[in-house]
């Protein structure tokens, strides 16, 4: 099993060009999967190629 790279939210908006807080809303949402760990969500490499195909047009 390979261990997945996990990113903060900053480097998710960073890497989608968004704001951090709009990333946020997103896991609040359940639109993006996130797992929590201490008080900061961690996205995970998997996760983020998810949520691009389920939004592609």
């Amino acid at each position: 099993m390979t261990t997945p790279k996990f990113y903060t939210t900053q480097e998710v908006a960073d890497l989608l060009h968004l704001n951090v807080k709009t990333v946020r809303a997103m896991i609040n949402q359940k639109r993006l999967r996130a797992v929590k760990i201490g008080n900061e969500y961690r996205v995970t490499d998997d996760h983020i190629r998810q949520f691009i195909e389920e939004n592609q047009t």
